[in-house]
C-alpha cells in the first residue's frame, strides 16, 4: 500500500502568521494541480469573536500569478464558519479540477477570526517522487514501528 508521502504532497496554504485574528480578507497560496487528479485543502479555525461572518472557499484561475479577477470562486466550495467555530476544522475537497490553479479564499467580516493554519494535500499522483511544498520539513514513512523510545 502506498503511502501519502509517496502518491501526495502537501503545502501550505496560509500560515500560522498569516492567518493572524483580523477582519481582513486572506488570499492562500496558489496550488499548482498539475499531475494530481484530486486535492483537499484543510482549514484549522483558531478563535472567532462573536458575532463575526467568516466563509472559507476555494477559487480557481489558469494563471498561478493572476489578477484579483482572474481568480473565480469554484461553485458550492463555500462553507460558513459560524462565530462558534472556534477551534474546528474544515474541509474542502476538489476532483479534477477544472482550472489549474486553486487557493483558499477566507471571506472574514464584520468581526475579528483566527485561521490557525490551512494545508493543501494533493492526491492521485501521476508522477513519483513528489515535491511537497515550501515550509513543509520531513516526510517520513514507518511501517510496524516497534514500541519505545522515538
Amino acid at each position: 500500500m502506498a503511502h501519502l508521502s509517496e502518491v501526495g504532497a502537501v503545502t501550505i496554504a496560509i500560515s500560522t502568521a498569516n492567518g493572524a485574528t483580523g477582519t481582513t480578507d486572506i488570499e492562500g497560496v496558489s496550488l499548482d494541480t498539475a499531475g494530481y487528479s484530486d486535492m483537499t485543502c484543510i482549514v484549522a479555525m483558531g478563535p472567532i469573536t462573536a458575532g463575526a461572518v467568516t466563509t472559507v472557499k476555494l477559487q480557481g484561475s489558469a494563471d498561478s500569478a493572476g489578477s484579483p479577477d482572474d481568480w473565480t470562486d469554484l461553485t458550492g466550495t463555500s462553507q460558513t464558519v459560524g462565530d462558534g467555530d472556534d477551534n474546528e476544522v474544515f474541509l474542502l475537497s476538489c476532483h479534477r479540477p477544472a482550472k489549474r490553479y486553486i487557493r483558499l479564499y477566507v471571506d472574514r467580516a464584520t468581526q475579528a477570526a483566527t485561521v490557525g493554519s490551512a494545508v493543501y494535500v494533493q492526491t492521485g499522483a501521476r508522477r513519483r517522487p513528489v515535491t511537497h511544498g515550501t515550509g513543509v520539513n520531513a516526510a517520513e514513512e514507518f511501517a510496524s514501528p516497534a514500541e519505545g523510545t522515538a
